[in-house]
């Protein structure tokens, strides 16, 4: 199969797994402005934006870790994060999957504000969606940002499902999660009587 293609199934996959945006004709407020870099590196950094059963961690020194699980399609990604001058967070990274090896891509979703409110869009030319509202609610999408890293585990237990699909930086990357990753416990057994 062609490489873009699979790349493509499996960007759906995870970005399948966020809530789904209402199909409406939302125009950004005129006089909203575009997040800082600082804003927006204050909203990720450290953090993990979660993925219905996956999410990716924006870790310390610009590490992005994502895991992607929709069903049986799984994927992980290793790579960086950054946030640019106009304030768009990007992530650049190695995508792998059971029919694909270190796909690289770059994703960006620029951020602006008005009255309370944050805003999102993928890409260039994506349409814009509230993440947070001015009286912040349960659904809001920035609720799906939670400190801390809760991605690693789960790439680790995921890797195993996509033996001979990682790439070596991948392999690498695992290893050091792994010798890193004493918080990982294995699952206790039950006790049997």
């Amino acid at each position: 199969m062609n490489k873009l293609v699979l790349l493509l199934a499996a960007v759906i996959a995870c970005v399948h797994s966020l809530p789904a945006v209402a199909a409406s004709k939302f125009v950004l407020p005129k006089k909203a402005h575009n997040l800082s870099p600082g804003e927006v590196r204050k909203i990720y950094a450290d953090h993990t934006w979660v993925w219905g059963q996956g999410g990716a961690y924006f870790g310390p020194n610009s590490k992005f870790i994502a895991v992607g699980i929709e069903g049986k399609n799984v994927s992980v990604a290793t790579g960086r994060w950054l946030v640019t001058k106009g304030g768009r967070l990007c992530f650049d990274a190695y995508w792998s999957g059971r029919k694909f090896t270190g796909v690289k891509a770059l994703t960006c979703f620029n951020h602006a504000q008005f009255n309370g409110q944050i805003f999102q869009a993928k890409g260039m030319s994506g349409k814009w969606y509230t993440i947070k509202s001015a009286a912040a609610k349960p659904d809001d999408m920035l609720n799906q940002v939670v400190a801390g890293d809760q991605v690693t585990c789960k790439f680790i237990d995921t890797a195993h499902l996509l033996k001979g699909h990682l790439s070596k930086a991948q392999l690498l990357d695992l290893a050091h999660m792994k010798k890193a990753g004493a918080a990982c416990a294995a699952p206790k057994k039950e006790a049997t009587t």
